[in-house]
């Protein structure tokens, strides 16, 4: 059975991200994750992992270009606004078929909207469509 995105739930996503939004007059994630008294590493992590959560802490893959550390780091502000309450191996699913993954995309869009204008979300009709998406515009620098 697939999961699916409920109106309700979009609706709390986007209060969720307007919230924070409110807390800093950038909305650079950057800002908002020290806004949140979060910690953000840049540093060197393994193979093709790019960011991940940990506690109050942010860490992004070093190997990144700026553009796409943004990205990952809207993307895990997601993951802990909305998923708090899910275990570590919970997050750390990268099925383009996730509802986690897909709800934390749509959180970093709704933070980064400049970012994500060259994406028609009328053209979206899978969660994976959305996430490949996403996924296509991480780039590694180094």
């Amino acid at each position: 059975m697939r999961e699916i995105l409920t109106e309700d739930r979009y609706k709390f996503l986007k209060r969720e991200a307007h919230k924070l939004l409110n807390l800093s007059s950038n909305n650079n994630p950057f800002y908002l994750a020290k806004a949140l008294k979060m910690n953000i590493n840049i540093c060197s992590l393994k193979d093709e992992l790019k960011g991940f959560i940990l506690d109050n802490s942010i860490y992004i893959n070093d190997k990144l270009d700026l553009y796409s550390q943004k990205i990952i780091c809207a993307h895990e502000l997601g993951h802990y606004i909305l998923h708090r309450n899910l275990n570590a191996f919970e997050l750390f699913d990268t099925d383009t078929e996730s509802i986690t993954e897909f709800e934390a995309n749509l959180f970093a869009k709704e933070i980064m909207p400049q970012m994500f204008s060259r994406i028609d979300m009328n053209e979206i009709k899978y969660v994976s469509d959305f996430n490949k998406f996403i996924e296509n515009q991480i780039r590694f620098s180094k």
